[in-house]
């Protein structure tokens, strides 16, 4: 049920990527290019509920939530585009998690808040570099 979620989460995404990222960046614009704001912000809103849905039932409130904003946050330093900001976000989420749970195995620890935890050291650092 989890991959089949992700599945389709991930395809409704490929799928709609243009439409989504121009009604988030301006709903006007995507009305000049013929996309329908409120259509794509109902399939953004359809793909999140989705992901939030699957993943709560796995992981808890705590670590989807973190895992929703803060590699987002965390990428948008680093990134010039949209697309290099995702692709990031989701290679500093896959870290976090992997680093999270080695270092939660080795501190002997929670594994949910330790990879919040993790997440959040990255965001600090991402912030401080920001600023330098």
């Amino acid at each position: 049920m989890i991959w089949a979620g992700a599945a389709r989460v991930m395809g409704l995404i490929a799928w709609r990527w243009s439409g989504l990222l121009t009604t988030t960046l301006n709903p006007d614009l995507a009305r000049a290019e013929g996309v329908d704001p409120r259509r794509e912000q109902l399939v953004l809103t359809l793909a999140l509920a989705i992901t939030v849905a699957v993943a709560i039932k796995v992981v808890g409130a705590l670590l989807i939530t973190a895992m929703l904003i803060i590699p987002a946050a965390t990428a948008r330093a680093f990134s010039r585009t949209p697309e290099v900001m995702a692709g990031l976000a989701m290679v500093i989420a896959g870290g976090s998690v992997i680093g999270g749970t080695k270092a939660s195995y080795w501190l002997d620890t929670p594994t949910g808040p330790t990879i919040v935890c993790l997440v959040a050291i990255l965001f600090a650092l991402s912030a401080l570099a920001r600023r330098i």
